[in-house]
């Protein structure tokens, strides 16, 4: 792992680099910035297609947090940051990777700000929530047949033996109040029940949160919308199990009802940069 003298909050290999170059000559061949922000996203992530799931791929080696690059593979999380971070440059005519850098640490950190473990956006509600506050997703789950999520957040705080950097008290301390300022907000969700009545209103691209009936835990799994010439919508993600990246073989609505422990979806909806 390379850490950048210019960015030394940053890690990545040269590899990844080198990945972020072929991003950005595919977005030039497909003359995606003349498409919407929303439509970038979803052909970005699906260039992703075939790529390794990485589990935990942006844990940085020791205490000190860092704004870890990972492009040679993906867990789904990383996925959508990566698809949503290149889909804004491509469209605001930015191409280096030391601007990429800046983008992800945008998406990626509370406030677009890196400021330690817990800055990072980890619970994916709280993602959107401040992601949309900046005016880069909007939620649209709402408007979209939302009903009121109603669930107490707590699982980091109350597992904190499952994450080495909360073995820090003072980590462990400021979770559980970032869980408190979640748990003081309204959130949204289309029950999966419903999501064959609302999946229409979906658009290509938009950002999909899968809600869970794990105790503690928002949301458990990511991915992109992914609209199909049969007009379904189905769902590119980064399974889990060894699996590569890809978009389920079935619409989102079935694949939802697949899984006992998914409840439902949040939904947010890349805003131009």
């Amino acid at each position: 792992v390379f850490i950048c003298c210019i960015y030394p909050q940053a890690a990545y290999t040269e590899q990844d680099s080198i990945n972020f170059t072929y991003i950005m000559q595919y977005a030039q061949e497909q003359k995606m910035d003349t498409l919407p922000l929303n439509e970038i996203v979803a052909k970005i992530g699906s260039f992703f297609i075939g790529s390794d799931y990485h589990i935990s791929p942006i844990e940085p080696e020791g205490d000190e947090e860092k704004l870890v690059v990972h492009l040679t593979g993906f867990d789904c999380y990383t996925l959508v940051e990566t698809s949503l971070a290149s889909a804004r440059m491509i469209k605001s005519g930015k191409r280096t990777f030391f601007e990429f850098i800046e983008e992800l640490k945008k998406i990626r950190y509370r406030g677009g700000e890196l400021n330690g473990y817990t800055s990072r956006l980890h619970y994916f509600s709280d993602w959107i929530f401040d992601n949309s506050a900046r005016g880069i997703v909007e939620d649209i789950t709402k408007k979209n047949g939302g009903s009121r999520y109603n669930k107490r957040i707590d699982f980091m705080g109350s597992n904190p033996d499952k994450y080495l950097r909360l073995e820090n008290p003072e980590n462990h301390k400021s979770i559980k109040e970032i869980e408190k300022t979640i748990n003081r907000r309204d959130y949204y969700f289309i029950p999966k029940e419903k999501l064959k009545f609302y999946e229409k209103k979906i658009p290509n691209g938009t950002i999909i949160g899968i809600t869970t009936n794990i105790n503690g835990l928002d949301i458990s799994h990511t991915g992109i919308a992914i609209r199909k010439e049969d007009k379904k919508l189905y769902f590119l993600h980064a399974p889990s199990g060894g699996k590569k990246i890809q978009i389920t073989q079935m619409p989102l609505a079935e694949y939802l009802k697949r899984n006992k422990t998914q409840t439902g979806v949040m939904l947010a909806f890349p805003l131009e940069p």
